[in-house]
């Protein structure tokens, strides 16, 4: 297991291949680095969107660290971090993928911030966006335009590996040239190209709208139409005409104008024609349906009463402005005369008879023509007959000159008596008494009346009284010159004696007293507690307390000695009614069965016992006082009952589960006896009997468990009685200390207040011992309260009479009055227009329409009345009993288009048909009409996309009845009909497989190369792994021509471990080897000391210390790596390397943890000590020439490259290699050049004059064809090449007498940074040792130093230096993308641990 593991480490991977079926997508995700992971080990600030999948980064993605550190994802891993960061994210990576026991921390440093050197190509790239700041986002087309000159500043592109790029425009419409448009706007997309010195291309492309300036829409004209030339843009113009019968105001042509803000010139309108006021015939009233007189109005005519119109009765407004029918209508008199008569007239009979002498007022009549047409009686008694009281009947008619009748009219002649109220509604005094002459016929005219006073009043005035008429004729009561009658009061009314019993007069004050007293075995009724017999005269006139004396009553003894007694059970809840119903049963059978059987045992011999009146009640507990009367023995020796006192209360116990309480109560009767004994001695004796012999009778059924009831509990008090038993007396009767009470005569027994209350009117009780007051008969009622007998119920007025007392004597009721009820003050009046045809009516049936035409029922028409009827006189042409009957105003109707003509009461209608409108249906059904195309953009570029364009129908909008518009509102076409340009297809290098995706904003594919399964990508290529082709870059190829291949890894000659230590002083010569064999005696237990196959070597340089440790391989350098993908099994020669480098990392790891303990060394009594910190573990590997280091294993530079400095780089332009494996490219014949880095073939050289890339295969689609002319391409060309030639002057120069820099290994401000030590290989030999320790990068030749960095990140220039044991990288510029990271200076580069690196002596050769 531990060799499965360790092959991963060595080839690099994230994530473990077990089969060879691993597919892309695994790969990918090994490819990306998680943003947890480094968020883990420092704070990251910002990483770019575009970088960003899911939670990863994707493979040279970056973040930003607060600090402004930049850390780069490469493969799965994150580089950039320090040796502190590196080290934990590599322990973090392996222990997540492999066993704890295997991990690659020393060897795979080299590739995971440990100092690999890369040799990275940057491709040109513009500023982002790269729209230049002279272009507009959208342009309007100026009036009278159809297109709009653009030009621009050529965008800059700038190049990371130092000189300028060649930018070229290859996609778009002409610099300066004109640009069409449209009305959703059009949009131009112009593409540019960068170009390097290594053939590394980029692109950039910007945008810009051009757009057709509109007017809103024009909505249609009402009563008019418009007409337009160019649909709605800027400078088209629309002419306005108007329906008939409109006029245009305004100018007929409407423009639309102002570029700055398209808006249409002054709209014109519609305005309606108008006639002048219209000339009417005589007689006639008009009315128009328009007071402005519009086109179509229509004015109706109607004559005026007595005329009819002949001709057309209207006129209609036309287009002409004149008015149709004009003078074509004549109103003619052809109608009677007619009459109308005054009825009723009203008539009174004289005094003292029932006749009348009457004159009555004649009828008036009028005629059209004739201003005095004659009047003739065709009916009824002559002018000045004498009348019956009643009603005649007397009729006319008119005749005018020319002989024409009238309908006759009436006069209702209607003789009636004068009547006078009854007296009392003149006389209020309540004493006055009348005695009248003609009572039974009512008091009419001439009736008199004779008055005098009750009740011994002396009568003051006359006591004569007649009805007589006043100016009104109304009846009125009079009594002379004198004063009005009245009786005057001396004294109270004189009070009756009571029956069985008498008054005493006295005085008190003054004062009237009358003092009631009762014969023997009466008493005085009990009254209230004020009254005790005595009535007293007050100043009013009126005796208190009553103002009738109570007859004397007969009192009785009790009947019933009654005990209350009360059971109580306690329990849960009552049940329903059900329950509750069967429970009281229960009880009346205990009673019946059980306690009654029981009372006539031990009830006294002659008494009767008996318990009656159960109820039963049940509910929650409440605070419920016990029931218990108290008796008083009073001076009198009697005992009388008080209120309630309160003996107990049921009280819910705590955590109780009582809480309902049944109650069951009944009475313990005993009859009253009070023969041979006195009443106090009879009480007393039935007291015994019910507390002493009853009462512990139920108290034994009780405890034997006879009242027991299921679900309630009997407590030991749960039975309960009062003192004493309460004394009942019979119904009607009240209680008095020991006697029965009855209320008299007059008087009932209230139940409620317990005293005696006078019987209201309409009642009377005649029998002392009735408990309740009779009813008078129907119809009559007493007019007073208290009434004794039914004698005292006097007649109710009758229906049809009235009296202010609503008891005879009654007035009839008048005519136009009735009453339909008894014992009415009034009478009720007939409805408005009726009245009775005599007096005494007792119901509004009686109410009759005795002026026909009063209700109006000639429908407007003049009306006359007749006997018990009407006439109605039409005019006009109407015609029918009642002129309901319109004229035939439809004969020569003006009704067009098929309407229908409807004759109406003085014109007609017309009822269009369908679609039509107007007052005659003159008016068409308004169809709609189209609006002009809106179009849309089209849906693509190209490969035939569509264009869809929409109109309305509303120019104009059809009406209610007008037809839709024909066809369709939306139209869909073709368009953008020419291929779409793509992609050439990518050509896959040897190894090597794409994976593609577009995005999803521009369109553009992007691929990223990734390797077979068991081979991998060399260091120094990973910049040529992505490349991206689509709109924005005119679908050509981004970034490098040539992509990189995938090689197998091969096994190294030897692996090896170097330990550095620093001693605080030096270590004298003449002590070395001594001391050499006290640190192999002390590291002698290391690992690699077991191995047969370890060499070691140890070195003093002063107070350095160094040790080599070495493993040759012997197996070869195939390591079969394909098969054991499919297998898992390792071959015997990576098995070789596995088990050497794990065997070197455990020594390192040894060492590293135990250091003084291997180290610190005595010797001659001085103890040498290692700087803490001070210890260096450096690991590497020996490739072939050709080959380089990746992380413990070696990979063949492939075709197209060539090995330096320990990593693969592209053959530059203008060379090429065709073999893998390989430290030197070939250069192409003089005068031909390759198009870019990277060839791989002599057949990519080319004749340097026309070395440039072969045009995109197609026109981008959504611009115009580049319209650029030779000569402008020689300028340009031109141009161009004295650019490069400046150029490469400039960089020899620079490159020769550039000034060297000196590096001293200080690590502030770096962008990166990396240290590693590497062995020269010579075939498989073992490199010779040192001979020279330096302490500074300043030490080096000059000409170490070269340019170019991956690991800066930046456009240059960098230093670099190398040698057999280092690389160093001072990153002297910064980064031009990230503005807020510090200032990069050049400072000095501290490698591992604030260590100096041992550089090897032999330094090698330069390629």
């Amino acid at each position: 297991m531990e060799n499965i593991f360790l092959i991963f480490i060595l080839l690099g991977f994230g994530i473990g291949l077990s089969t060879q079926n691993t597919g892309v997508d695994s790969k990918l995700n090994a490819e990306k680095c998680s943003i947890d992971e480094i968020e883990n080990l420092v704070n990251i600030e910002y990483c770019p969107e575009e970088d960003i999948i899911d939670n990863t980064v994707k493979h040279q993605g970056v973040c930003t660290a607060e600090d402004g550190k930049v850390y780069t994802c490469e493969h799965g891993h994150w580089s950039g971090t320090d040796s502190s960061v590196a080290t934990i994210s590599r322990r973090k990576r392996f222990f997540w993928v492999f066993f704890p026991v295997v991990i690659c921390v020393f060897f795979c440093r080299r590739r995971r911030g440990g100092g690999v050197r890369t040799i990275t190509k940057y491709p040109p790239t513009f500023s982002q966006p790269c729209t230049p700041n002279d272009i507009q986002s959208n342009y309007n087309i100026g009036e009278g335009e159809d297109s709009v000159v653009v030009s621009w500043t050529v965008p800059r592109a700038s190049d990371r590996n130092g000189g300028t790029p060649s930018v070229t425009q290859v996609g778009g419409g002409t610099n300066g040239g004109r640009f069409d448009g449209a009305t959703y706007g059009k949009t131009h997309y112009i593409t540019y190209k960068a170009t390097d010195s290594d053939g590394l291309t980029g692109h950039c492309y910007f945008s810009f709208t051009i757009t057709e300036s509109t007017c809103n829409s024009l909505s249609w004209p009402p009563n008019g139409a418009r007409t337009c030339d160019k649909k709605n843009i800027l400078g088209s113009s629309c002419h306005y005409t108007c329906n008939t019968g409109y006029q245009l105001t305004g100018s007929s042509t409407v423009t639309c104008q102002n570029a700055a803000s398209p808006s249409w010139s002054a709209i014109p309108t519609c305005e309606k024609i108008t006639c002048s006021e219209p000339n009417y015939p005589e007689h006639t009233t008009a009315q128009c349906s328009d007071p402005d007189y519009g086109y179509l109005s229509v004015c109706s005519m109607k004559c005026d009463v007595g005329y009819t119109l002949k001709g057309a009765y209207f006129m209609q407004c036309q287009a002409d402005r004149t008015w149709s029918n004009a003078g074509a209508a004549s109103c003619v008199d052809d109608s009677p005369p007619t009459i109308s008569c005054v009825t009723p007239q009203i008539f009174y009979a004289d005094r003292g008879v029932t006749t009348k002498s009457v004159t009555w007022q004649l009828p008036t009549a009028s005629d059209a023509t004739d201003d005095n047409p004659s009047i003739v009686q065709t009916f009824g008694p002559t002018m000045g007959a004498v009348l019956e009281v009643g009603t005649e009947i007397v009729k006319y008619k008119a005749v005018d000159e020319d002989g024409s009748e009238s309908q006759e009219c009436f006069i209702q002649l209607q003789v009636e008596e004068i009547i006078c109220g009854h007296p009392l509604d003149n006389f209020t005094d309540e004493y006055m008494r009348f005695t009248c002459s003609t009572p039974s016929s009512g008091y009419v005219y001439g009736a008199s009346c004779r008055l005098s006073c009750s009740a011994y009043l002396p009568l003051e005035g006359t006591d004569l009284i007649t009805c007589e008429a006043n100016d009104q004729s109304e009846g009125v009561w009079s009594w002379g010159s004198g004063d009005k009658p009245y009786c005057r009061e001396i004294a109270c009314p004189e009070l009756e004696a009571p029956i069985n019993g008498a008054l005493s007069h006295d005085t008190v004050l003054t004062r009237p007293l009358r003092i009631m007293s009762c014969n023997n075995l009466f008493d005085i009724p009990d009254m209230g507690t004020n009254f005790n017999g005595q009535f007293l005269c007050k100043d009013d006139g009126n005796w208190t307390p009553f103002d009738t004396v109570p007859d004397c009553i007969e009192p009785k003894n009790p009947r019933y000695v009654k005990l209350p007694a009360e059971i109580f059970y306690y329990g849960g809840n009552c049940g329903d009614e059900a329950t509750m119903a069967e429970i009281k049963e229960n009880f009346q059978n205990i009673v019946d069965t059980k306690l009654s059987p029981l009372f006539t045992i031990v009830c006294p011999s002659g008494e009767t016992c008996l318990a009656e009146d159960i109820v039963v009640t049940c509910g929650p507990i409440q605070t419920r006082k016990k029931r218990s009367l108290s008796w008083t023995i009073n001076s009198r020796h009697l005992r009388s009952q008080e209120y309630e006192v309160p003996t107990r209360e049921h009280e819910i116990e705590k955590r109780s589960t009582e809480t309902h309480l049944l109650i069951l109560e009944f009475y313990i009767v005993n009859p009253l006896n009070l023969t041979n004994t006195t009443f106090l001695d009879a009480l007393t004796y039935y007291d015994d009997i019910q507390l002493n012999i009853l009462k512990p009778a139920v108290q034994e059924l009780i405890n034997n468990g006879t009242f027991d009831i299921a679900n309630f509990v009997l407590k030991s008090d749960s039975f309960a009685t009062p003192s004493y038993g309460d004394i009942i007396c019979d119904e009607g009767y009240m209680l008095d200390q020991s006697t029965c009470k009855p209320c008299p005569v007059g008087y009932f027994l209230n139940q409620t207040s317990n005293l005696c209350d006078q019987c209201p009117a309409g009642l009377y009780k005649d029998v002392e011992s009735a408990s309740t007051c009779s009813s008078c008969p129907n119809g009559y009622t007493t007019q007073v309260s208290g009434s004794k007998s039914e004698s005292d119920c006097v007649k109710l007025c009758s229906p049809g009479t009235y009296s202010a007392s609503t008891v005879e004597i009654c007035n009839t009721c008048p005519l136009g009055y009735y009453q339909d009820e008894y014992g009415q003050t009034t009478c009720k009046q007939c409805p408005t227009g009726t009245t009775t045809a005599s007096t005494n009516s007792s119901s509004a049936d009686d109410c009759k329409i005795f002026e026909e035409c009063v209700s109006s029922p000639c429908n407007g028409h003049n009306c006359t009345s007749v006997q018990d009827n009407y006439i109605c006189t039409c005019d006009g042409g109407w015609s029918g009993t009642n002129c309901t009957t319109p004229p035939d105003s439809c004969n020569g109707n003006a009704c067009e288009n098929g309407a229908t003509c409807i004759s109406g009461t003085t014109n007609y209608t017309c009822s269009c048909a369908t679609g039509y409108s107007g007052p005659f249906c003159e008016v068409s059904p308004l169809d709609g009409g189209w609006s002009d195309w809106t179009d849309s953009a089209c849906s693509k570029s190209c490969g035939t996309g569509s264009l869809t364009r929409t109109r309305q129908c509303n120019s104009p909008v059809p009406d209610t009845h007008g037809a839709d518009c024909v066809g369709d509102a939306t139209e869909t076409i073709a368009c953008n009909t020419d291929a779409c340009p793509v992609c050439e297809q990518l050509t896959s290098a040897s190894g090597t497989l794409f994976n593609c995706s577009t995005n999803g904003t521009f369109g553009d594919e992007t691929c990223t190369v990734y390797c077979e399964d068991g081979k991998v990508l060399p260091p120094g290529l990973d910049g040529g792994q992505s490349y991206s082709c689509g709109p924005s870059t005119n679908y050509e190829w981004d970034y490098l021509e040539n992509t990189p291949s995938c090689v197998d890894p091969v096994g190294p000659g030897n692996v090896s471990i170097t330990i550095s230590v620093e001693y605080a002083t030096d270590i004298p010569t003449s002590i070395a080897s001594d001391f050499i064999d006290l640190i192999k005696n002390q590291t002698s237990g290391l690992q690699c000391f077991d191995s047969a196959n370890c060499q070691t070597n140890i070195e003093i340089d002063q107070s350095t210390l160094t040790i080599v440790f070495n493993i040759p391989t012997s197996q070869g350098p195939d390591l079969d790596y394909s098969d054991y993908i499919s297998s898992g099994i390792p071959n015997g020669a990576l098995q070789e390397v596995i088990d050497a480098i794990n065997l070197l990392e455990q020594t390192a790891e040894y060492i590293q943890n135990n250091t003084n303990e291997l180290f610190d060394v005595t010797t001659d009594g001085v103890t040498y000590t290692v700087v803490d910190d001070s210890v260096t573990i450096d690991a590497g590997v020996t490739c072939d020439s050709g080959f380089v280091d990746y992380d413990g294993i070696c990979v063949a530079c492939p075709a197209g490259t060539r090995s330096i400095d320990d990593v693969c780089a592209f053959c530059e332009k203008g060379k090429y290699q065709s073999n893998a494996g390989q430290t030197t490219c070939i250069s192409c014949p003089d005068g031909q050049t390759t198009n870019a880095i990277g060839s791989k073939d002599s057949s990519q050289c080319i004749i340097e004059s026309t070395s440039t890339k072969k045009p995109p295969s197609g026109k981008r689609p959504r611009d115009d064809d580049d319209n650029n002319n030779t000569v402008t391409i020689a300028i340009a060309i031109s141009v161009t090449a004295l650019v490069i030639a400046l150029f490469a002057i400039v960089m020899v120069w620079y490159k020769k007498f550039r000034p060297k820099t000196s590096i001293n290994c200080s690590t502030e401000n770096l962008r990166a940074e990396s240290c590693r030590t590497r062995f020269t290989r010579s075939g498989r030999g073992w490199p010779a040792s040192p001979t020279r320790t330096v302490t500074a990068m300043s030490q080096f030749d000059p000409n170490d130093y070269q340019r170019g960095s991956d690991s800066c990140r930046t456009p240059g220039p960098h230093v670099r230096v190398a040698s057999a044991n280092s690389i160093r990288i001072d990153c002297q510029s910064p980064p031009p993308y990230e503005a807020d990271l510090p200032v990069y200076t050049e400072k000095d580069l501290t490698c591992f641990d604030n260590t100096y690196a041992v550089i090897n002596d032999s330094l090698p050769g330069k390629n």
